[in-house]
């Protein structure tokens, strides 16, 4: 008789669905992220902070500064942001200068919206994304952000980066932050859907370069062929310094 996980294992797999175990679930485990307590977290593209929220349940410890520059989308994350002490909502872009820039805001759908244009597969692909318009926003480099707040990043921050292929710029303008990182999370988009956007192979040799090491993908998205469209990767730096796991 088969043991009773490969009988669940095999139903599941008739049903389309892949089981793991919890204890192996990379988000569960965030790849031993959680084994941490990190004393800042940078969440950069926060949109409305639903995913800050699930960093603040996970690190209760961390001081969370979210990133979000869009109006409309700040003043939701700012709502929610004023209920708990641990989160600051910042209405700043993040990338490699300081200044204006022109967000390409997708008016019916704003977690996709970009720095960088739209290609025209992104509009194939995401018809919700082809109604769009223009916003002023401000731009900052991570750098001179935690120099002014002069932060203490303590045994090693957390970073993880959503800006819809604008993610070199954003590491770009971190360098001397990520000296004081433990691990970036970064979402990298692998097909074409926006103009000039970063590629998995310049992300990673940056960090490479930067004294970080590949550590895995928290996740990844499908398209309905089974192509991988996007990855949330991970990155831990090689000289961090150990601490006392959290939990």
């Amino acid at each position: 008789m088969k043991p009773l996980v490969q009988l669940i294992k095999s139903a599941a797999h008739r049903l389309g669905l892949d089981v793991v175990r919890a204890n192996n679930s990379p988000m569960l485990t965030y790849l031993s992220l959680r084994d941490r307590d990190f004393p800042v977290i940078f969440d950069v593209g926060s949109n409305t902070g639903t995913y800050a929220a699930n960093l603040c349940r996970m690190f209760p410890k961390a001081q969370v500064f979210c990133f979000e520059p869009v109006p409309s989308t700040f003043s939701k994350l700012e709502a929610w942001a004023s209920g708990t002490a641990q989160v600051t909502a910042v209405n700043l872009a993040l990338g490699n200068h300081s200044g204006e820039l022109d967000m390409h805001l997708h008016d019916d759908h704003t977690p996709s919206s970009s720095l960088l244009p739209s290609t025209t597969n992104n509009t194939r692909l995401f018809p919700i994304t082809a109604r769009q318009s223009s916003v002023r926003i401000k731009a900052e480099r991570l750098d001179v952000f935690v120099k002014d707040k002069a932060l203490n990043l303590g045994s090693g921050a957390l970073m993880k980066i959503d800006v819809q292929g604008y993610e070199l710029a954003v590491l770009e303008g971190a360098r001397d932050t990520l000296k004081l990182t433990h691990a970036v999370i970064v979402e990298v988009i692998l097909d074409d859907l926006y103009e000039n956007q970063s590629r998995f192979e310049d992300v990673f040799a940056f960090m490479i370069a930067a004294g970080f090491r590949y550590a895995g993908n928290l996740d990844q998205h499908y398209a309905d062929d089974g192509h991988v469209m996007w990855i949330d990767a991970v990155f831990v730096h090689n000289n961090s310094p150990a601490s006392e796991p959290g939990r």
